[in-house]
This record gives C-alpha cells, sequence and structure tokens, in this order.
C-alpha cells in the first residue's frame, strides 16, 4: 500500500490531504501567499509534509504553466511573481527525499474526470475548469495532450456573451 501527499497549490488556497490505495484522508486547507514568493511557498510545502510522516511521494498540482518531464514551472501566472523557472521536483525531492511529482492543475483536474468523475468513460474530451483563473486541458485516447510546449489546452482569451471585456489569461500555444 501507497501513501502519497497530494498537493493543489491554487492562487488562493493550498489544499491537501494523503492518499492511501486511492482513500482519501486527512484534508485541509492553507493560504497560499504567494506573493511571498518561491522560497517562502517551498518553506510551506515543505512544513506540510513534515506533519505527513508515513509519505512515500508526493504529487502536486499547480496553477500555472508546467514542465511535468523536468519538474518546473515553465511559465507562472502573474499570481505566482517570480515562479517561472522554478524547480519544484529536484528542489523537493532534494530536501524530502522521496519522489515528487507536478504537474498543471487543470491537467490534473482532466485526469481525475476521466478516470472517476463526468468523463469516466470518454476517450476524447476538453476539461474547463473556473477559479482564480480559467484553465484547460485536453484529453485524448485516454491521455493528455500535452503539445510541443506543455501548454495545449491552455486558454488564451475568454469572451463572454455579457461583456464586452476580455479576460487576458496565461500564454497560449498551438495545439
Amino acid at each position: 500500500s501507497m501513501k502519497i501527499l497530494a498537493l493543489d497549490i491554487g492562487g488562493s488556497f493550498i489544499k491537501y490531504a494523503q492518499f492511501e490505495d486511492g482513500v482519501l484522508a486527512e484534508p485541509g486547507a492553507i493560504l497560499t501567499q504567494a506573493d511571498q514568493g518561491p522560497e517562502a511557498l517551498l518553506r510551506t510545502v515543505r512544513h506540510l509534509a513534515d506533519q505527513f510522516p508515513e509519505k512515500q511521494a508526493v504529487g502536486i498540482s499547480f496553477a500555472s504553466q508546467i514542465n511535468p518531464v523536468e519538474g518546473c514551472i515553465s511559465s507562472a501566472t502573474e499570481t505566482f511573481p517570480g515562479f517561472t523557472g522554478l524547480q519544484v521536483k529536484k528542489l523537493l525531492e532534494r530536501d524530502l527525499g522521496i519522489p515528487v511529482s507536478i504537474d498543471n492543475d487543470v491537467n490534473c483536474a482532466a485526469v481525475g474526470e476521466g478516470r472517476l468523475g463526468a468523463a469516466t468513460g470518454c476517450p476524447d474530451f476538453l476539461c474547463l475548469t473556473y477559479g482564480t483563473g480559467i484553465g484547460g486541458a485536453i484529453i485524448l485516447g485516454g491521455k493528455l495532450h500535452y503539445g510541443q510546449t506543455f501548454a495545449a489546452g491552455e486558454v488564451a482569451f475568454i469572451i463572454s456573451e455579457n461583456s464586452d471585456q476580455m479576460c487576458k489569461m496565461p500564454k497560449a500555444t498551438q495545439i
């Protein structure tokens, strides 16, 4: 049986829980306080990790563009000033001594919806999320479609019927 600490790092809150064999335990949330910078956020994550001594791995969903292969933030939203280029995986694996995985929060949500949620049984779908920002992810053939720069599915502009304004979102790239 594997115990995994799951962290969802959003613009407002870090939500966390421990999973053992797919069962959620000890969920909680604390303020992200991203305006205090990357070092402060990493300290907060290390402190949270210390509360779960039996964890064997850490999985992080993060509200920015992520290179999941390198485990770094490739393009942070303005909610996370100074975070672009942060080597989250490398730094936390060094400090915690266990495997760390990180991906974009909407990619993680899409995988969850495909396995257990609204898209169960759908091999191809688009997942949109509405939170501090608006995000998107694409599942093709049951797998995340990352695109060349791990940014496929990111939505750049959303235009609402009821508004003349455009909401600018993080840089989008071709699918």
